[in-house]
């Protein structure tokens, strides 16, 4: 179940890098699609910053973990909890507030992803 999980945090890792490259080349057009809109460099700046370098930190993080062994449950335990920290959250919002289908879309993922580092982090926290 380890192996299963560390091949899950190369794969999700190279999704965050992904996703934080794309949020800094095009954070106008990414913030559009999930529902906002950015009306100043400011706001440009803070999502750059955080959507970008935040995503693109925590996938170099799963990477980097999950190619040393000594860092390899530990990295799975870090990747779990911000993992599992955003469908928490996100569902926080769904019960609360009236979001569009792509916010479901997006809980979804966020659910599956969550799963694919939690239950293996869970078996090698365990070990």
């Amino acid at each position: 179940m380890v192996t299963f999980g560390i091949g899950a945090a190369r794969l999700i890792g190279l999704l965050y890098v992904a996703l934080g490259v794309w949020c800094t080349a095009d954070p106008r057009g990414v913030a559009q699609r999930v529902g906002f809109t950015l009306d100043s460099d400011s706001g440009v700046s803070e999502f750059v910053t955080v959507y970008g370098g935040l995503e693109v930190g925590l996938g170099v993080a799963l990477l980097l973990t999950s190619f040393a062994p000594s860092l390899q449950a530990g990295g799975l335990v870090f990747g779990a909890i911000f993992s599992v920290a955003l469908p928490l959250f996100r569902f926080a919002t769904v019960l609360k507030l009236d979001v569009g289908r792509g916010v479901y879309g997006l809980f979804a993922v966020e659910i599956l992803l969550a799963l694919l580092l939690a239950v293996p982090a869970w078996h090698a926290w365990q070990q």
